[in-house]
């Protein structure tokens, strides 16, 4: 008996989540971004990916050096999933999107709901498109916890405010996504935040995390913990693209150089090398990149774990658009990981 009414509770509540979140969404900001990207009429560039996209790639300087037209819609906690169904759901109503740039971050390839990590579920909370959140719910939801998937994402009176707040926001700049963005991911926002909110979906790191910093833990690539479903999902990305004439670009962006010392990085890159060159996609591995061409120390960093202080963003950004630009992108980098780790220096310049 008490088994059918906890069966009979989850079932009332998924009802009402899957009713309330046609609403609720509102109050999500990474609702409001897809928003304001769908509303770029010229779009013709997508960033997508994990936090280290978020806080490491300036759209606006790709949109000024290369001439796109780009926005990012990179966010912490996102799988591979999630990327596959963002883009299917930004690119049916974007029709000039010619451009996907996935920032890839392989610690999110093969976290395990053991570890307490599943997809994040956002698409089904965010999207607009009814065929498209029901595709995704009926087939990301079944390869992760039932039950996790939905306790992450109770109805909340918080939720219902957030929502209620959103609109009230919309409502009074005419629906001006970009400034209630802003307004709602900076509206906590002091000279202690470690990042603050910029535009075009870019985050400015601006300060660092010294809790993260002193908890690090080295994130090992195992080749063994890839989550199978996830190669899949890269799979059809890659097909989705070529179908619809997408071009796709894979990029990890560069890493602290603590992280580069403590991490078999080499090894996730030859990994990520091989998959990208069985599906003919190009990979850009800026840990590759060479000292002279974008020094790096691990003060340019908030923590251990890839997120970028805004100067170091920067000029990662400028000399991406450099290597993009280029003919000859080979020359930007290293052939091999010892000759990175050969020339990593400390934050006093010396090398390590």
């Amino acid at each position: 008996m008490r088994s059918f009414k906890v069966i009979v509770c989850f079932i009332i509540n998924f009802v009402l989540i899957f009713f309330f979140s046609f609403f609720l969404k509102f109050g999500n900001p990474l609702y409001l971004q897809q928003k304001e990207a769908k509303n770029i009429s010229d779009l013709d560039t997508l960033i997508v990916g994990t936090s280290n996209g978020r806080l490491g790639i300036d759209p606006k300087i790709l949109n000024e050096k290369l001439g796109w037209n780009s926005y990012s819609l990179s966010t912490g906690n996102t799988s591979i999933s999630d990327i596959f169904y963002l883009v299917k759901d930004i690119c049916k109503e974007n029709p000039k999107v010619k451009r996907i740039v996935y920032e890839l971050d392989y610690g999110y390839w093969g976290r395990s709901e053991n570890l307490g990590y599943i997809d994040g579920f956002n698409m089904f909370f965010m999207g607009d498109n009814v065929d498209i959140k029901t595709t995704y719910l009926l087939n990301v939801l079944p390869t992760q916890c039932f039950i996790k998937a939905f306790s992450n994402n109770p109805l909340t009176p918080e939720r219902f405010y957030n929502s209620l707040y959103a609109l009230r926001q919309l409502k009074e700049t005419e629906y001006d996504y970009g400034s209630v963005v802003k307004s709602i991911y900076n509206k906590n926002a002091n000279d202690k935040s470690l990042s603050v909110y910029d535009s075009l979906g870019y985050w400015k790191g601006i300060n660092p995390s010294e809790n993260d910093r002193k908890n690090y833990h080295p994130i090992m690539f195992d080749v063994n913990n890839i989550k199978s479903i996830y190669p899949k999902r890269f799979h059809q990305l890659v097909k989705y693209c070529k179908k619809h004439s997408v071009e796709l670009i894979v990029l990890q962006t560069p890493v602290a150089p603590r992280q580069l010392l403590d991490e078999n990085r080499g090894d996730s890159h030859e990994w990520i090398k091989s998959l990208c060159e069985s599906e003919s996609v190009q990979f850009i591995d800026c840990n590759y990149l060479k000292k002279g061409l974008l020094p790096r120390l691990d003060n340019d960093y908030s923590d251990f774990y890839g997120h970028m202080l805004h100067p170091m963003a920067q000029r990662t950004t400028n000399l991406i658009c450099e290597v993009l630009s280029s003919e000859e992108q080979d020359n930007y980098f290293y052939g091999d990981y010892s000759d990175v780790l050969k020339n990593i220096t400390d934050d006093k310049g010396a090398v390590k």
